[in-house]
């Protein structure tokens, strides 16, 4: 398998509603996302929360992947990804959360957190592929697993 390179994330903006709206096309991102639906109301409460943050990954050129973040306090973020369904498991998902994860605005998060639906095995393996790990060995009562990447920091 070769290396996925993310050459640049940049903030998302309101004309890249219709590349997310196509994608959502793809079952199972409206499946899994359905919660973000409809969008134009989703990016409205993004632009109104200053601690939740949306950038479009993109690799050569071309766009790859949208990962959220909000920030849970000080030290703490939670990620949330979807990857151009034409080009899942091909380890972009991988790519763009290790690329978020080292933005400096982002600098002061070292606690990530990630909530994966037990049957999103694709997703479950991308995280754990970053280096998150599980919290529990079972899911949630929900039907979530929790997982956790703890950066190492020198205090």
């Amino acid at each position: 398998m070769s290396v996925v390179l993310i050459d640049n994330l940049r903030p998302f903006t309101e004309r890249d509603l219709a590349m997310l709206e196509d994608w959502f096309k793809d079952a199972e991102v409206h499946r899994r996302l359905e919660g973000m639906l409809p969008l134009g109301d989703w990016y409205r409460h993004v632009e109104q929360h200053p601690g939740y943050d949306v950038w479009v990954a993109f690799s050569e050129g071309e766009a790859v992947g949208v990962i959220m973040i909000e920030r849970e306090g000080q030290n703490t973020g939670s990620i949330a990804i979807v990857v151009n369904p034409s080009i899942r498991g091909k380890g972009y998902g991988r790519a763009v959360v290790g690329k978020a994860m080292q933005l400096p605005e982002l600098g002061t998060i070292y606690k990530w957190y990630a909530g994966i639906e037990a049957d999103n095995a694709a997703c479950l393996k991308c995280f754990q592929s970053a280096g998150f790990v599980l919290e529990n060995e079972a899911p949630d009562e929900d039907g979530y697993f929790s997982l956790w990447h703890i950066a190492n920091i020198n205090v």
